[in-house]
């Protein structure tokens, strides 16, 4: 199910074979074209298939005659929506959001709203420009949706186009513990402060103003 399509084609750009209801444009395909070339497998950069829209990742081999000649490419490509079925198993806090793009900003996988944002573009600001520059880490800002989110960032192909993996997650939930735990920490310096400037208190008016009233 997570295969978008299969072909056979000759070096002439004509289709022998192919999966059942597609037809793909090899005329057009940069992948049919690098596969022409080569003589070994071929793996494509992440991009969006021509024919169905999706953000998919191309794999290819030449057909080898006898003396070891090219006379033809085989290639199939791998839908890039089991992206999205991972997310849905991976049990992420609610409002979390997944998202792979390339270096020209398409989206090729989204969670939870692929079939609005596959193909759209991430919006050019700060924080879709800090994941490119530094390809893998942490940064926080304002998701598609507007909600605010920690994102951290992994590379998932780093050939000479730039696809991102980054997993969003709402900041509130990201930092809550934190929080809570500053929280209490501070309650318990407030606390221990106060415990401690009574003590000098008392100890300061029973050994030291306690004996001068006296005197």
């Amino acid at each position: 199910p997570y295969y978008t399509g299969f072909y056979l084609a000759d070096l002439n750009k004509n289709l022998l074979c192919g999966s059942p209801g597609e037809i793909p444009k090899i005329k057009t395909c940069p992948h049919y074209a690098e596969l022409v070339e080569s003589t070994d497998f071929v793996i494509s950069d992440y991009h969006l298939c021509q024919n169905t829209g999706e953000g998919v990742i191309s794999i290819g081999y030449p057909v080898l005659d006898d003396e070891g000649e090219v006379i033809g490419v085989v290639n199939a490509g791998i839908d890039l929506k089991w992206f999205n079925h991972l997310a849905e198993q991976s049990n992420l806090p609610a409002n979390s959001e997944l998202i792979v793009f390339n270096q020209d900003r398409i989206i090729l996988a989204h969670f939870p709203d692929p079939q609005m944002l596959v193909g759209a573009f991430m919006p050019n600001n700060r924080l879709t420009a800090s994941m490119l520059d530094q390809m893998e880490g942490t940064t926080q800002g304002a998701g598609l949706d507007g909600v605010n989110r920690l994102y951290a960032f992994v590379p998932l192909w780093r050939g000479e186009k730039k696809v991102l993996l980054t997993i969003g997650i709402p900041s509130d939930v990201a930092y809550g513990p934190v929080n809570r735990r500053t929280i209490q920490n501070l309650a318990l310096i407030a606390f221990t402060t106060f415990a401690a400037v009574a003590i000098a208190w008392r100890l300061g008016e029973t050994s030291f103003l306690h004996p001068i009233k006296v005197i």
